[in-house]
């Protein structure tokens, strides 16, 4: 099932919390827990797995309401990012790419057998640091765990990397390797840009022709709730330079726009801005 030839495809870090390990209960202090900065997809997904810590157990379960199972777990955080996957550990056993276990990204799958056999019993995903997050009913709930602990350490049985797998996030990943490039008053890239002139390369790289200015852009596209945002949406805001439509971000699927702003060049802000949120517009999506 694991080698190369079988391809298969909160904004914030919470503070101190009490965590169940192989040994007991540990308390980690907040120096020593894993931290994740967000930027790839990988990154996102680990980060709202470290979120979900102290969710409980619910065989089924896919969501914090409800609590997670140890696939749900899985399945909940990366369609969260955009990325539709299997709800059972086997199915997801399947999918994205193998990876080395000395080669694990934030965001990875790290799959465990059963003592007594080869199939798989557990899931979690890759935090950094040697740490993996995983819910399971012996714990009562989702939890940080070591690799490094002997009974993971001896049932380990591979890692899967997930990519991105809906042309949303693919124009996220897209924008992504922008951020850090300065701004500058109608560029269109790619040692600098404008918002609108960022929204149009990154969307060109991906196959898809945009109009040149923000106001423009918000004209085309299919109209959107915020409760339905998606990676890759367009979030547009009114009256910021000038009146009516005058600034966009493309939505990275995780509370997040990444755009292109005066004096800081291209950049993450949250959608929960006070500035933002005073301005905004509306949202288009142009992919599907």
């Amino acid at each position: 099932m694991f080698n190369k030839k079988n391809t298969m495809y909160s904004f914030f870090f919470k503070g101190l919390l009490t965590f169940l390990i192989a040994t007991g209960l540990v308390l980690i202090p907040l120096s020593e827990q894993p931290k994740v900065e967000a930027s790839t997809l990988g990154e996102r997904a680990a980060r709202l797995a470290l979120d979900q810590v102290g969710q409980p157990y619910r065989y089924g379960g896919i969501s914090p309401s409800t609590g997670f199972a140890t696939g749900g777990l899985v399945y909940y955080v990366y369609s969260q990012n955009g990325v539709e996957l299997p709800k059972t550990m086997t199915a997801q056993s399947r999918v994205g790419e193998f990876v080395s276990k000395s080669n694990l990204r934030p965001g990875d799958l790290v799959f465990f057998r059963s003592p007594t056999n080869s199939s798989v019993s557990h899931v979690g995903i890759y935090v950094g640091s040697g740490k993996f997050v995983a819910s399971a009913p012996q714990t009562n709930g989702v939890v940080i765990r070591s690799l490094s602990t002997s009974y993971y350490s001896e049932n380990y049985l591979g890692a899967r990397r997930v990519t991105a797998t809906t042309k949303g996030e693919q124009i996220v990943e897209t924008a992504e390797k922008y951020l850090g490039t300065p701004y500058r008053f109608g560029a269109t890239g790619p040692n600098s840009f404008d918002c609108s002139g960022l929204v149009q390369r990154v969307y060109a790289e991906n196959g898809i022709r945009l109009p040149r200015t923000a106001a423009s852009q918000s004209t085309v596209g299919t109209l959107v709730a915020p409760s339905q945002l998606k990676a890759g949406d367009l979030i547009f805001f009114k009256d910021t330079y000038k009146p009516g439509i005058s600034h966009v971000g493309i939505y990275d699927g995780n509370g997040q726009i990444i755009h292109a702003w005066p004096n800081r060049g291209v950049i993450t802000t949250s959608i929960n801005n006070s500035y933002l949120r005073a301005h905004y517009a509306g949202i288009k999506r142009i992919v599907h």
